[in-house]
């Protein structure tokens, strides 16, 4: 089986490269990969075997070609200082130009064979002369790319609300699906303030956090079941799913929190519109569709 490796561009982000025959790595290596018919610099982050290639998550979008040497060092080194310079120029021809974009980065392939930079807009703009431009004072070929919410933000970085650095910009090889549904079956406020992510799209960790939640949550009583522990009786108003806990209304309105080990459910909650809907969103929850952060893979 072929092995795999998750290789950290500086510039470009991580990317799934598949090893050639021959070349022995280990994590922490600096190697050379060919991507979108140019040669890169980067190093070894993890190495897998290759999986199921049905998953884009998983699947190689380049590959090894061979341990770097000291020079391959050297001139990656010298291509961030053009990037430096590119980027810090493209956005005073820009400015001069009265062009409506914000350049965030630029990356130099190994080879030289082009720059990327890219940028964020809020319309559509004619960059080609910008290019040419970036072109004949760098002498080498510019591409500019434009970048929506969630690559900007994976390419400017930032803090999370858990105190960490973005999944987007530590860690993840591109964007997944992420949808309301997911906010509603954890429980969760539909409020932007609390779903919302930095880059003003739903956060990525509704995801991640969806099966722990999803298996959590079936073990415990649906809100209208009426349960019973000890002498009392009473009916589901709310759960607290992960501290496995069950608000419940008592006969005579009072509320009380009880662990959902001590119950047992009398009378399991009625079958309403709500709850036929809620388990139609369960097999097929749907999505709010992201790009992959190819941009961050040029």
């Amino acid at each position: 089986m072929a092995v795999v490796a998750t290789v950290r561009i500086p510039g470009a982000g991580d990317a799934r490269c598949e090893v050639a025959a021959g070349v022995e790595l280990s994590p922490g290596d600096a190697c050379v990969v060919e991507m979108d018919r140019v040669h890169e610099f980067g190093r070894v982050v993890l190495l897998s075997d290759g999986g199921s290639q049905d998953d884009p998550d998983r699947r190689p979008v380049g590959r090894v070609l061979r341990s770097a040497s000291a020079d391959d060092g050297t001139d990656a080194e010298s291509n961030r200082r053009l990037a430096e310079r590119a980027l810090e120029r493209c956005t005073r021809l820009a400015a001069a130009e009265d062009l409506a974009l914000h350049p965030l980065a630029a990356h130099v392939s190994l080879g030289r064979e082009r720059i990327v930079i890219r940028y964020r807009s809020a319309r559509a703009v004619d960059t080609r002369g910008l290019g040419a431009g970036l072109q004949k004072e760098l002498g080498v070929r510019a591409e500019l790319r434009p970048v929506g919410l969630r690559d900007e933000a994976a390419i400017l970085g930032g803090l999370g609300p858990c105190g960490r650095t973005v999944c987007c910009t530590s860690w993840m090889p591109c964007f997944r699906t992420v949808s309301l549904h997911m906010a509603r079956a954890q429980d969760l406020s539909l409020n932007p303030d609390a779903v919302g992510g930095g880059c003003g799209r739903l956060k990525c960790c509704l995801r991640f956090e969806l099966e722990t939640y999803r298996r959590a949550a079936e073990a415990l009583p649906r809100e209208g079941a009426v349960v019973g522990w000890e002498d009392r009786e009473g009916v589901v108003v709310a759960r607290g799913v992960l501290r496995g806990r069950l608000t419940v209304r008592m006969a005579d309105g009072r509320l009380e929190t009880v662990d959902a080990a001590r119950v047992r459910v009398r009378r399991p909650a009625p079958r309403d519109a709500a709850t036929e809907r809620e388990e139609a969103d369960d097999a097929d929850p749907g999505s709010e569709w992201t790009e992959p952060q190819a941009a961050r893979h040029a």
